[in-house]
């Protein structure tokens, strides 16, 4: 006779040890459920996968939509990323998740390398000289980022948010260029006083080359600035930047 059939029908065996055990351990489901109050659980928003899914055949009406505008987009085209860029050009609230930013960001290269282009062809078939050839590559690159900074400006921002990190970190990439070339000339001025009280200046190329290279090295981590910034993951904390309207138009979505 089994263990099983040594008890009347409907009375199972008292638990072993490590069921019991077991069984007395508090779960974590209700920490990876969005129900149970934990604002950490799952995405707030309203990923593209999602709004894939709500397009399908048999979805209903309710599902059917984008992400409202003030939402962040996650898994965003190359389109949708550069309409909502400029859509948002004036919102410094809110989140941006990294696909709208590096699709805008691809834009932006595109335009200065097509205005650049136009502005080649154009000095080229006028038959200007090499000087005003360059002079127009450089004020269609300042044209092309002049009507971009703004936008650019807010997506940034976003951008942060979405990583939980306050906008005010914009300005650290910035501020590492300025600090390159006040180094720069800071060492310059401090190397060319040491040569002086000295009584030579056998040292000014040693202090040239301290100076650029200290230029350079701040400018290239002004560089990666800007780039980890701009890479790091989503934190569902930054849902704290979000300004929801008082009537959600998430059920009409954008247009």
């Amino acid at each position: 006779m089994t263990e099983s059939n040594m008890f009347p029908p409907g009375q199972r065996p008292p638990a072993t040890p490590s069921e019991s055990s077991a069984a007395s351990e508090p779960s974590s489901a209700p920490f990876d459920n969005p129900a149970s109050g934990n604002p950490y659980a799952a995405n707030p928003y309203v990923t593209y996968a999602q709004y894939a899914q709500s397009q399908r055949v048999g979805a209903s009406a309710s599902d059917a939509r984008r992400p409202a505008l003030w939402e962040p987009w996650y898994g965003i085209g190359f389109r949708a990323a550069t309409v909502r860029m400029f859509r948002k050009t004036f919102v410094f609230h809110g989140c941006a998740s990294r696909g709208e930013y590096w699709w805008a960001w691809l834009f932006g290269m595109l335009v200065q390398a097509v205005c650049i282009a136009i502005a080649s062809v154009a000095m080229l078939w006028a038959g200007v000289g090499t000087a005003v050839w360059d002079d127009a590559g450089t004020v269609a690159q300042l044209v092309c980022w002049l009507l971009l900074f703004l936008p650019d400006l807010s997506l940034s921002v976003r951008r942060l948010h979405d990583e939980n990190l306050r906008g005010w970190w914009v300005i650290l990439p910035t501020a590492l260029q300025l600090g390159a070339f006040t180094s720069f000339f800071a060492v310059l001025f401090v190397g060319g006083m040491i040569d002086g009280y000295a009584g030579g200046d056998d040292g000014s190329l040693q202090v040239t080359v301290v100076a650029t290279l200290t230029m350079l090295g701040m400018l290239l981590l002004a560089l990666l600035a800007s780039v980890l910034l701009m890479i790091l993951p989503s934190d569902p904390r930054g849902a704290r930047f979000d300004r929801p309207p008082a009537v959600s138009d998430t059920a009409r979505g954008e247009a």
